[in-house]
Parts: C-alpha cells; structure tokens; sequence
C-alpha cells in the first residue's frame, strides 16, 4: 500500500506540472509571421534585395553572378555526360 506521504509527493508533482503547463507561453516559432521585410531576390522571384553568393550586389554584378552560375550548371551536365560516355571532361 502507498504511504500518504507518497501520495502527497504524487500530488504535489501532478499539480505543479499543470501549473507550469498551463502558465508557460506557446513556443515563438508557432506564431504567425507577420513581417516580411527581409524578402531577397531569387531567380524565380524578382523583387527585394539582389544578393551574389554571400553579399548584396547591384543589378550588373547580379546579372554577371547568374550568368556564372548557368555556366557552371550546364558545364557539370555536360562533364556528368563525358564521364558517363568515358571521356574526360
């Protein structure tokens, strides 16, 4: 059988965990955000601040950073095709 002060620890240890439960604000990143003002600019969506690797740049240096990156994209398809034919790439 359960000692009574067993049952009182018990007691104590339930009501405080739904005090604490019930005291406790809901976790910051449930929250609906409602700022969005730190929109960059993607490929795919235009507007806000235009950003080349690791930096803001301007329009020209955006442009010039995208052309680099196409570049590389279409020539690692290309060597991923040499490589599969066995030539070098």
């Amino acid at each position: 059988m359960v000692n009574l002060q067993h049952m009182g620890l018990i007691a104590i240890a339930i009501s405080s965990i739904l005090t604490l439960s019930v005291a406790l604000p809901a976790a910051y990143a449930l929250t609906q955000r409602d700022n969005f003002n730190d929109s960059h600019t993607t490929f795919r969506f235009l507007g806000g601040q235009k950003i080349c690797g690791e930096k803001l740049c301007s329009g020209i240096s955006y442009d010039k950073h995208l052309k680099q990156m196409f570049d590389a994209q279409r020539s690692a398809a290309v060597c991923r095709e040499a490589l599969k034919e066995g030539k070098k790439c």
